[in-house]
């Protein structure tokens, strides 16, 4: 049976209709990235750029760090050489003292007193010990000021370098060194005046730490180089007591001794940032 016009009409339009239900992927609406997705990328591209530029014309601090020692002449910090309890102090701060004057007494575990008597005439400078307190050997009792020794004024800083350290640190060089305990009054300006060309001996380190045992472990797991660095005085305030340029204020208002322990920074300069990640 031959199918009637209207019939033929009718399934042409339902398969026009079929088609156009059956979408393409042409037919799909077109997806814009919103602009927080953009403005994300632009700034990472950004960031991106500024690193690459930066590794390459930016400059890095380089600095050697390092443990230390202050010295000046005139100054001397005595220890003690015997275990004991503190009885007795026969001196105050400030106070003069001559050869064979007595110090202070130690009451040993055995009972005997011992008396330590100043080996120099000159100025009590620090008290460290105090009654009942117990003092083992290698303990610091008292600092003083040599009469005997013309004080230049002048002082110093040792810094202890490692060998892997040493050859980095020339003569002229800017160090910030900050002694223990003062940091809020940031730190002194010195420049390194010489570095030794061996290692330091157990007895040298000794003689800078006055401390003979504990130098023996201070070399015990390393060889130590020696640099000496000259402290910037305070030209232009005198009455400074610590003597020396701070970078924050005039400094503590006592004087520096001798012994103090030391932190110290060497400034070698700069370098790029690129030098670094390619070891140059």
């Amino acid at each position: 049976m031959t199918a009637t016009k209207p019939e033929v009409a009718l399934k042409l339009r339902e398969e026009v209709f079929a088609q156009r239900s059956n979408r393409s992927g042409n037919d799909e609406p077109l997806r814009v990235d919103r602009p927080r997705s953009w403005i994300l990328l632009s700034a990472l591209g950004v960031i991106a750029v500024s690193l690459l530029i930066f590794g390459f014309v930016g400059q890095l601090p380089q600095k050697v760090a390092a443990t230390g020692v202050l010295e000046r002449v005139g100054d001397v910090t005595v220890q003690s050489v015997a275990e004991g309890q503190v009885r007795t102090l026969h001196v105050v701060e400030g106070e003069n003292v001559d050869v064979g004057d007595p110090i202070v007494d130690l009451v040993g575990t055995d009972g005997h007193v011992n008396t330590v008597a100043s080996t120099f005439s000159g100025r009590i400078a620090q008290l460290f010990a105090s009654p009942g307190k117990v003092v083992f050997v290698g303990n610091d009792l008292f600092a003083m000021i040599r009469s005997d020794v013309p004080d230049s004024g002048d002082l110093f800083a040792y810094a202890f370098l490692t060998a892997s350290d040493v050859n980095k640190v020339v003569p002229g060089m800017v160090v910030d060194v900050g002694p223990l305990g003062t940091s809020k009054y940031g730190v002194i300006v010195g420049t390194v005046d010489t570095v030794s060309d061996s290692p330091s001996s157990s007895a040298n380190v000794g003689r800078l730490l006055r401390n003979s045992s504990l130098a023996d472990q201070f070399v015990l797991t390393t060889q130590f180089f020696v640099a000496r660095i000259r402290l910037e005085p305070d030209a232009n305030n005198p009455d400074n007591p610590s003597g020396v340029k701070w970078t924050n204020s005039n400094g503590p208002p006592t004087r520096l001794l001798a012994d103090t322990v030391v932190s110290v920074q060497i400034q070698q300069g700069t370098v790029r940032p690129i030098d670094l990640v390619f070891g140059n």
